[in-house]
């Protein structure tokens, strides 16, 4: 075959290549930007009703105390939660985190009766909530300024 004929030909079949690589690595590209866009949109919503049920355990939150009662019953909220919620969106983490809370609820519910928690085990509480939801403002970067930059919208 002569070249006059072959450069074409592979010309061609060099181009038709490229494109089909780089259609198909723009299609993947985009495709994982769709699946994080949704795997974040679902997150925040997960999240924000995690973040609810966590209020009484806030460090300012309006009561100094709670009994061991209650927190069987948040304890059981934040399990539902976990299986009918958001434990399929929390990152691992974060996962983490959260099974830390439910630990420190667990030693809280086990020390027997239903009697106001002591300072220790309330402070031991109080911070693996807050250190859950520490992690959470991470996953979703609500503690970050905007990503198109600090002012450029506020005038």
């Amino acid at each position: 075959m002569s070249d006059d004929v072959l450069l074409p030909i592979v010309t061609g079949v060099t181009g038709l290549v490229t494109g089909i690589l780089a259609s198909s690595w723009r299609y993947g590209v985009e495709l994982a930007i769709r699946y994080d866009i949704e795997l974040r949109t679902k997150r925040l919503e997960a999240y924000a009703q995690l973040w609810s049920l966590m209020q009484p355990l806030a460090f300012h939150a309006a009561t100094d105390s709670l009994t061991r009662t209650s927190v069987r019953d948040l304890s059981g909220q934040l399990l539902d939660w976990y299986f009918d919620v958001g434990g399929l969106y929390l990152a691992r983490a974060t996962q983490r985190r959260f099974l830390a809370l439910q630990d420190a609820l667990t030693r809280a519910v086990g020390e027997g009766g239903d009697g106001v928690l002591d300072a220790a085990t309330l402070q031991e509480i109080r911070q693996a909530s807050s250190d859950l939801r520490t992690k959470m403002t991470r996953d979703v970067l609500s503690r970050r300024g905007s990503l198109l930059g600090r002012d450029r919208f506020a005038r």
